[in-house]
């Protein structure tokens, strides 16, 4: 996901610093984020699984009630107006698939 995000990111904006700084940002973001989460798992004594159960509800509902607003703020169009193709809407089923 990361080489995907960051090679998308590169073709944001008008002259590409924004992307270059989403690209060079998510990698550590990401490093960042598994590190806490094993120290968490570790601090509760719990197992992936159980983790996984226990954060996955209130992530969900982060990821559908800011992804939007975030979405929106960043390019500046609701989701739901967003030009689908049959290319984007492979990549979303085929993460979605990953996901699972």
């Amino acid at each position: 996901g990361i080489s995907n995000v960051g090679a998308d990111e590169l073709k944001v904006g008008g002259d590409g610093y924004f992307g270059v700084i989403v690209a060079a940002v998510s990698p550590v973001s990401s490093s960042f984020q598994q590190i806490l989460c094993g120290y968490y798992q570790r601090k509760n004594n719990m197992s992936s699984q159980e983790f996984l159960s226990a954060v996955s509800f209130p992530q969900g509902l982060s990821c559908l009630f800011l992804g939007p607003m975030i979405d929106y703020w960043l390019t500046g169009q609701h989701v739901l107006y967003y030009n689908y193709t049959s290319a984007s809407v492979f990549f979303i089923f085929l993460s979605c698939f990953n996901a699972i």
